[in-house]
């Protein structure tokens, strides 16, 4: 028997497509190959509710269909769109059950765009269902992983306390504008002062959990060393994303947050280069505020260098802040990663050392 003979063709795996609602949940499942287009009409649907029983007939289902059509099918996956929690929800569920399901969550709006590449012009719960399954079984988006409950404890503080900031910004503008009703002052003046003390109470939450966990409370202490990197921009940037080791690349970390540059060039057209915001809005919100305390602080150091280079190259002050924004949260992970201090003149003493190994280079003779 030949090498090529022994080769095993891996079979495909079935793909369940979900489209989660509050209360219930549709599903479609695609144990087709990928040969040309998907032909949506023909995958079978159904509708369960969004509970354990709702989960367990799902998966029977899935599972009856699969045994008629395809019986030597491995098990399939699931992928949804993020709805908040009620997708998160029913993904731990589906680990509960049935760990082996790997669900996705992916983002709504790259399924929406595949289901329009695909010629989609319906929106239905089941002819979503049926997109999430084709983009599921092409696209192949990497499973969910549950985060740890102390770091989804933290992150509905920070949250919390953003919903809270947000709203006495909103009121502070309308006690800008002077009430001539002297209740309307009165109740204003309260709700300010309750919303200081419900932000007070929540900055200590933050940081009481912060410190329950040690990785975090070390992880934290390593970050603020960045000028503008305050607890809150630490927490709010660590609970968001989670360990920023495990992110394989600068790239990878900044397309995540959005601050990676997004180049606008088609023929003879150049547009203006610009930053993506294809990614994680809170974190985007918390590294410009850290980027604005950066260039505050009195301390002459490497990131103001870095953000007046670029002032001095011609870049608009936009697109210096939204660069330091991303030198931010680069250093962030470098730092996580060496385990090094920060160091004010890190780009002095690079220049330094790259100028000696220059000077001590030897000349390359030309060949010629």
């Amino acid at each position: 028997m030949s090498q090529s003979d022994q080769t095993v063709v891996k079979q495909p795996r079935p793909w369940i497509g979900l489209d989660v609602d509050k209360e219930t949940f549709a599903a479609a499942l695609y144990v087709y190959p990928l040969a040309g287009a998907p032909d949506l009409r023909s995958m079978p649907t159904r509708r369960f509710e969004r509970n354990a029983e709702g989960v367990g007939e799902c998966v029977e289902w899935a599972r009856r269909l699969l045994a008629e059509k395809r019986p030597d099918a491995p098990a399939p996956r699931v992928c949804m769109e993020a709805t908040g929690r009620y997708s998160i929800e029913l993904a731990r569920e589906i680990l509960r059950q049935r760990p082996e399901m790997e669900p996705a969550i992916a983002n709504p709006l790259y399924v929406k765009r595949y289901g329009e590449s695909l010629g989609q012009r319906c929106k239905s719960d089941k002819a979503d269902a049926r997109v999430c399954a084709c983009y599921g079984a092409e696209r192949q988006p990497d499973p969910y992983r549950p985060p740890d409950p102390a770091f989804e404890q933290l992150q509905e503080l920070a949250r919390e306390r953003r919903a809270l900031v947000e709203h006495r910004a909103a009121l502070k503008n309308r006690m800008a504008h002077g009430a001539t009703s002297k209740m309307v002052r009165q109740v204003q003046e309260r709700q300010m002062k309750q919303s200081d003390k419900l932000i007070e109470k929540l900055d200590a939450a933050i940081a009481q959990t912060a410190k329950d966990i040690p990785q975090l409370a070390a992880d934290v202490s390593t970050v603020i060393q960045i000028p503008g990197v305050a607890h809150v921009v630490a927490t709010v940037t660590l609970s968001e994303l989670g360990d920023l080791r495990r992110y394989r690349r600068s790239r990878s970390i900044s397309a995540m947050v959005g601050v990676n540059p997004k180049v606008i060039e088609s023929g003879k057209h150049k547009g203006k280069t610009r930053m993506s915001k294809h990614g994680n809005a809170r974190v985007r919100a918390i590294l410009y505020c850290a980027a604005m305390g950066c260039l505050r602080t009195k301390e002459d150091h490497g990131l103001k260098r870095f953000h007046d280079r670029l002032l001095r190259r011609g870049k608009t002050r936009m697109q210096a802040l939204g660069a330091l924004m991303r030198k931010i949260l680069v250093l962030m992970r470098a730092l996580l990663i060496s385990g090094k201090p920060f160091d004010p003149n890190y780009d002095l003493n690079r220049k330094i050392s790259t100028g000696s190994r220059a000077r001590n280079a030897q000349p390359v003779q030309n060949p010629a």
